[in-house]
């Protein structure tokens, strides 16, 4: 989960970025971030990489991880969307 937290953390930080400048009115300011976030297409995250679409779900693999009898998490595959 914390790797999850981070990247989108990261996300909404790239956001800021790209607005790039400082609204007084908070309601035009949350929009900007909103429609910028909204427009990142591609993302490197700690998580993977993921592409956007327009729905805001990211589209990238995932890593499935099983549990040994002896309690080890243990790499099972890797599936990704067609």
């Amino acid at each position: 989960m914390a790797a999850l937290t981070w990247d989108a953390t990261r996300l909404v930080l790239q956001a800021i970025q790209a607005v790039g400048k400082v609204e007084k009115d908070i309601k035009a300011e949350r929009k900007l971030v909103r429609d910028a976030l909204a427009n990142i297409k591609e993302f490197a995250g700690i998580t993977g990489n993921m592409k956007f679409a327009g729905t805001g779900d990211p589209n990238k693999c995932a890593v499935v991880v099983q549990i040994s009898p002896e309690g080890k998490f243990e790499f099972k595959e890797t599936v990704c969307p067609e």
